[in-house]
């Protein structure tokens, strides 16, 4: 191809360049930098392509990884894709028309750069030049509402960026200009100009401002140093990056958790079709400017939160909060860039480990390191707590049978949470259990959606007056905190306080999770304290499960339940209230293994009172063995039980405020105490807020001042 300007675009040309000036001049302007003199020529010169995710001189190692599995097979795809994903036709885009383009473009120009295929090269080019006829670079009815830029338009902006670095070499100084210009004015200008709107402002801290920005952003890296004389380039870059760190990358929990759930963090970093998102943005600018976003502090923990949070069965992402798919899988890429970005090896096991979906085969040639070694999370310890978000997990390990129980107590995201403050849910021998439930297959589409799946009735939490949205949605001023929170290898505790979440219902809702895990599978117990704010009210406790006929009342008068999945048998009993009534409603279906499957809940509903106490056990033992004894302990006002299975027995005992533990042969002034009895001899202990504990007359725990522990008791 020639790099010859026919006389009848030199028009053109001209024109496009005062164009970019005044483009260039806008953001200069809007950025604060100082005015400079007119340019007598805004034509790009040549400079070093390709640069975003690997120069010339990586090509050789891409060409070399291609030649070995898993990437062999990757490069397959690559290789079909592009010869079989046709550009749309038409100047207007829709939504389909960006997506059926980034992967059009994208998958053309990476086959060209990687094996110099003409074909592949001359597809891009074209369908790179027609693009940039269209009228926007954004769906035509988001254009009719005036969102600019957004998350369905990010990934079509990287993807153009893309496509000029990987086949720069294919277009004439001419054809660089036009797509020059169209890459300012549809894609660097709309971000401008959309640029600390009220529009921009509601993706704040989603995945949503991720995927929006982080294609401009590529964009701007690549016009980087090809536009010399032009001094808007850097103001755009400037803001891009303020957008990107200020509302994405700075809003992960320092412990790596982000708000919206494991699915839209997969999301965010790397949308379906590839080209935008965070990890795509955070490579560019590691490589433009030596700024590695990998590296941050709380961004660089995000890998333990994919590990914490992956179910023990490994049949989707998350069994936790938020609007998960049982069904979906953590994206490819984005595994593969947490892992060899951050040279992470848990990260690597969960890469090597855990579903992948594979919706982007460019970005996992590109970020996975098979050199990287993976190191089993086996080694971890099981609890943790991601401090700003609220949630914790509690495991027992790693394996397909181990247990994880995790519980959700922060403030609200403004992403894709729900009202799910003090929920919970229980993943054990192999079966999701108690479960958050998830979306259908129709996803937000579906009419139950928001009368279910985001409502409380939904989730594992209480309802107030039967209201099925007794914590309103989409309440920016409610939240829940963590009041409490201890962590032992025998037993861990989390309390959180979400009467604020209620919308002005409650003076309080504490909720006690405990987890006793001696030996595996551990059991949980759940203790709740309520108060209305002003009169009486009926309360209702929630247990969700998959199945609609997977829970049984064995004896309803005397608060006991079942919910059996597969081999596994959790067994339910409600102590307090003593008399709550127990019932079985259906809930919602929700997409899991790949087809959409029933749910039902059990209800534990009180009568109106002023104020009321859950205490109820949750055992799960494989199905068909031996049944655990589950007894209330009341001695004053000192409430509690008693949990025995064989020749062990778990005493767990709640003292009254600040009034100490008598009962059932224990003796301390803590606020909480276990002891776990193996043929009645003490084996275990844990003490919250005491200096002492005793049993039967043998001193367990003294310590000078109030304190929380557990350990093993030494034998005599």
């Amino acid at each position: 191809m020639g790099n010859g300007e026919p006389a009848r675009n030199r028009a053109a040309i001209t024109a496009g360049c005062i164009l970019l000036l005044l483009f260039s001049a806008a953001v200069v302007a809007c950025l604060g930098t100082p005015p400079v003199s007119p340019m007598e020529n805004a034509t790009p010169v040549a400079s070093v392509h390709p640069r975003l995710y690997f120069t010339a001189g990586d090509l050789p190692g891409i060409r070399e990884k291609i030649q070995r599995e898993p990437y062999r097979s990757l490069w397959e795809s690559v290789q079909h894709r592009a010869a079989e994903t046709p550009m749309p036709p038409g100047t207007a885009p829709t939504q389909r028309d960006l997506e059926q383009a980034t992967i059009a473009l994208r998958t053309n120009a990476f086959v060209y750069a990687v094996s110099g295929d003409p074909q592949a090269g001359e597809r891009a080019r074209r369908y790179l030049l027609q693009v940039s006829g269209w009228s926007h670079w954004q769906s035509r009815d988001r254009v009719q509402t005036g969102k600019l830029v957004n998350y369905g338009s990010g990934p079509l902006h990287g993807a153009i960026g893309e496509t000029y670095d990987w086949i720069y070499p294919l277009l004439n100084t001419s054809e660089r200009q036009v797509v020059v210009i169209a890459m300012v004015n549809r894609s660097l200008e709309p971000a401008r100009l959309q640029y600390g709107t009220p529009d921009e402002t509601a993706d704040a801290c989603t995945n949503r401002i991720s995927l929006a920005y982080g294609g401009v952003g590529v964009i701007a890296f690549a016009l980087r140093g090809d536009l010399p004389e032009n001094p808007g380039v850097e103001p755009y870059s400037g803001l891009v990056h303020d957008v990107m760190t200020r509302k994405y990358f700075d809003c992960f929990d320092r412990d790596g958790g982000w708000s919206e759930g494991i699915g839209y963090l997969s999301f965010g970093l790397s949308e379906d079709a590839g080209g935008s998102g965070g990890i795509y943005y955070a490579e560019a600018l590691r490589r433009a400017t030596g700024e590695d976003l990998f590296r941050l502090e709380n961004f660089s923990h995000a890998p333990d939160f994919l590990l914490y949070f992956l179910p023990p069965d490994r049949k989707g992402e998350s069994s936790a909060f938020g609007d998960e798919d049982f069904s979906s899988a953590f994206r490819s890429p984005s595994a593969a860039a947490l892992a060899s970005r951050t040279a992470n090896p848990y990260a690597q096991w969960y890469y090597q480990n855990a579903p992948l979906e594979q919706t982007d085969p460019i970005g996992e040639i590109l970020f996975a390191d098979d050199s990287l070694p993976a190191t089993s999370p086996e080694g971890l310890y099981p609890t943790k707590r991601f401090r700003d978000l609220g949630w914790v997990a509690m495991r027992t390990g790693w394996g397909l049978s181990d247990t994880l129980a995790g519980f959700i107590c922060g403030p609200r995201g403004v992403g894709h949470d729900r009202p799910e403050r003090n929920s919970f849910m229980l993943d054990a021998l192999g079966e999701r259990l108690v479960i958050t439930p998830g979306l259908t297959s129709l996803g937000y589409e579906d009419p139950d959606y928001p009368d279910y799946h985001a409502a409380t009735v939904g989730q594992n939490t209480i309802l107030v007056n039967g209201n099925p949205r007794s914590q309103p949605r989409n309440d920016p001023g409610t939240s829940c905190t963590i009041t409490g929170f201890f962590t032992s290898p025998y037993y861990d505790q989390v309390q959180g306080e979400a009467a604020a979440a209620y919308g002005g219902r409650l003076s309080r809702f504490t909720r006690d999770l405990i987890f006793v895990k001696p030996e595996e599978p551990g059991f949980l117990v759940v203790r709740d304290d309520l108060a209305t704010a002003t009169g009486a009210a009926t309360f209702d406790f929630l247990l969700h499960a998959l199945g609609s006929d997977s829970i049984s009342l064995v004896d309803p008068e005397g608060g006991r339940a079942t919910i059996t999945r597969g081999n596994a048998t959790l067994h339910v009993a409600v102590i307090l209230p003593r008399g709550a009534s127990l019932s079985v409603l259906p809930g919602s279906p929700t997409h899991f293994e790949g087809s959409d499957q029933p749910t039902s809940y059990l209800q534990a509903a009180t009568g109106p009172v002023p104020e009321a106490r859950f205490l109820v056990v949750l055992y799960p033992v494989i199905t068909g063995s031996a049944v655990p004894e589950v007894a209330e302990v009341r001695e004053g006002d000192v409430t509690g039980v008693t949990v025995t299975r064989g020749k062990t027995t778990d005493l767990l005992l709640f003292a009254p405020s600040g009034a100490g533990i008598s009962a059932a042969g224990v003796v301390s002034d803590g606020r909480m105490a276990w002891i776990r009895l193996e043929e009645g001899v003490p084996a275990y202990y844990a003490l919250r807020e005491g200096t002492s504990l005793a049993y039967r007359g043998r001193v367990l725990s003294h310590s000078p001042t109030p304190t929380s522990g557990a350990d093993r008791v030494p034998a005599t």
